[in-house]
C-alpha cells in the first residue's frame, strides 16, 4: 500500500518537473519583491535581511505544498513536511545568491571525489 503510493508520487513528480521548477521560480521571485517590499517596515527593520529571507521562504514553500497536497487529494506526510523545509532553505540561498550559486555549490560537491581541488579554480 505504501509502495503504491510512493510510487505514484514519484511518478507525479516527474512528470510535472517543469511545473515544479516554475513553481520554485515563482517562489524565489516572491520572496524577493514581499522583501523588497517589507523590509523597511518598523517591525522587519530591526532583522537581518537574510533571516526575513529564510523565514520568507519556508513559510511560502510549506504554503505551495499544502495547497498541492489540498489540490490532488494526496495526504500530508510528515516527511513532505520535512522537505519542503530544506527546499525552503533551499529557495532562500537561492533567492539571496542567485541560481548560478546554488548550481556553483551543487557541482562543487558533485565533483568531490575527483582529484583536483575545487577551490583551485577561483
Amino acid at each position: 500500500m505504501v509502495d503504491a503510493m510512493q510510487l505514484d508520487v514519484f511518478k507525479m513528480v516527474m512528470e510535472n518537473i517543469n511545473l515544479l521548477i516554475f513553481v520554485a521560480g515563482v517562489i524565489c521571485f516572491l520572496n524577493v519583491v514581499i522583501t523588497q517590499v517589507t523590509k523597511g517596515l518598523p517591525g522587519l527593520r530591526s532583522i537581518p535581511t537574510d533571516l526575513q529571507v529564510l523565514v520568507l521562504s519556508v513559510a511560502l514553500t510549506l504554503i505551495a505544498y499544502f495547497a498541492c497536497v489540498d489540490m490532488t487529494g494526496f495526504p500530508v506526510t510528515w516527511y513532505f513536511v520535512i522537505a519542503m523545509i530544506v527546499i525552503g532553505f533551499v529557495l532562500a540561498l537561492v533567492a539571496t545568491k542567485g541560481w548560478t550559486y546554488v548550481a556553483e555549490l551543487f557541482w562543487r560537491f558533485q565533483h568531490k571525489g575527483d582529484d583536483t581541488d575545487a577551490d583551485e579554480k577561483e
